[in-house]
């Protein structure tokens, strides 16, 4: 598009639409970040909310990693900055060829994500959620699932642990459930900061949760701890850094969380 064509764009956009949509056009005709999985350029990512003004002084002390509210939604697919970072993960560790003829299990599944998964063709691929949002997602507690033993090569629990009241017996299922040498990614967001998780039952409501959890569906902040609790329910760590696969511009343009690192466990030593 040539400087024209560009006002002339411009002039239309200022003159028939109404303010919120004018936004939303200018906003596109950007090229500061660019969406991962629909590869479309704009000026922002939409914010989380309010992003980052409307999170509490508790929750801004702690430093949140895998938290993304300011760069948080694409303009045009409405990706989530978690779902994109799983998207450049899988690209650089090859991890979409593993899906291939693969027993699947994945929680909470993201609306691009899922295609991605199938067009690898695995043998199996079940989706579950405890409130199931379509007919092709089946009701599946993740704290509960009723699977046989060794069902699953491949676990995906991104962004979930966090909602789950027995996070622990939800790690020993994830563990159960897999096959030996399977893996599991179990993103979460956690603090840095903090040592051991926070956690309080006196923490009982919306107002409260979204103060000190920063969501009125979080039960928890994690802390460093997170991991100990996973090496507990049998998993065998491997956190991918970040840092060593994309630069924090590489983050900044694609808009994720720059220490937010991939947490891939597997249930024996070979992952």
């Amino acid at each position: 598009m040539n400087v024209e064509q560009t006002i002339e764009k411009l002039y239309v956009i200022l003159i028939r639409r109404p303010l919120t949509v004018l936004r939303k056009e200018v906003n596109k005709l950007g090229k500061k970040h660019k969406c991962y999985i629909c590869g479309q350029t704009f000026h922002a990512f939409y914010p989380y909310r309010t992003g980052s003004n409307s999170a509490s002084s508790f929750l801004k002390e702690l430093n949140m990693i895998g938290r993304g509210v300011d760069d948080f939604g694409c303009p045009y697919c409405n990706s989530s900055d978690r779902e994109r970072h799983l998207f450049m993960f899988f690209d650089k560790l090859n991890l979409w060829q593993e899906f291939t003829q693969a027993h699947i299990l994945h929680f909470a599944p993201e609306r691009n994500l899922s295609p991605g998964i199938r067009r690898m063709k695995p043998t199996q691929y079940v989706m579950g959620d405890l409130y199931p949002s379509s007919d092709e997602i089946s009701r599946i507690d993740v704290a509960d699932i009723q699977f046989p033993d060794d069902s699953f090569d491949f676990v995906i629990c991104n962004h979930v642990l966090e909602h789950v009241p027995d996070d622990r017996r939800a790690m020993r299922e994830i563990f159960r459930v897999l096959r030996e040498s399977g893996k599991a990614i179990l993103q979460t967001p956690y603090s840095g900061i903090l040592g051991k998780t926070f956690e309080d039952a006196n923490i009982n409501s919306d107002e409260m949760r979204i103060r000190f959890y920063g969501e009125t569906t979080h039960i928890r902040v994690y802390g460093r701890d997170l991991f100990e609790r996973l090496e507990k329910s049998g998993f065998r760590l491997n956190v991918v850094k970040n840092e060593g696969l994309y630069s924090r511009n590489e983050c900044s343009y694609y808009g994720v969380n720059h220490e937010e690192d991939l947490i891939l466990v597997s249930k024996s030593g070979d992952g």
